[in-house]
């Protein structure tokens, strides 16, 4: 005699997978990506300043332009991203956009990328994307 289980999908805790919706998903992740590149900009030129008017050396200069570039993903992400769900896709896109982005801008510039600085910005940018589009859908908002 075998037993058959039958499993009952029509529970009331059990909800239906949400659709993605396209749009909402693109509209967070370009508002977030120009937030980012604008906070990341302001960084940037405010780095620049400083190590124009005083005797930093380089060695000083790479970790600050990274965490300066890691507080842009995430105020970006933070304050553009509105709906409340696939965070972790929506901050992963946004930080392997800015990460696209600042090697176009590099580039374009007439400056070396070097393999390993490639590397680590955009994991770096990937990692602080990823976090911060985890934030950005779990925090109350009024």
């Amino acid at each position: 005699m075998e037993k058959t289980i039958k499993k009952d999908l029509s529970c009331a805790k059990c909800k239906p997978a949400r659709k993605l919706n396209g749009k909402a998903f693109i509209f967070d992740v370009v508002r977030s990506t120009l937030i980012t590149a604008v906070i990341a900009l302001a960084v940037g030129l405010a780095l620049a300043l400083v190590v124009r008017f005083s005797e930093v050396g380089e060695g000083v200069t790479t970790p600050i332009a990274q965490v300066g570039r890691i507080f842009a993903i995430l105020i970006g992400a933070v304050v553009g991203i509105k709906e409340k769900e696939r965070g972790a896709l929506k901050g992963g896109t946004v930080g392997i956009l800015h990460a696209v982005i600042t090697l176009i801008v590099t580039v374009s510039a007439g400056s070396k990328v070097e393999g390993l600085s490639l590397l680590t910005d955009s994991a770096a940018s990937l990692c602080a994307g990823l976090i911060s589009g985890i934030i950005s859908v779990n925090i109350k908002r009024k």
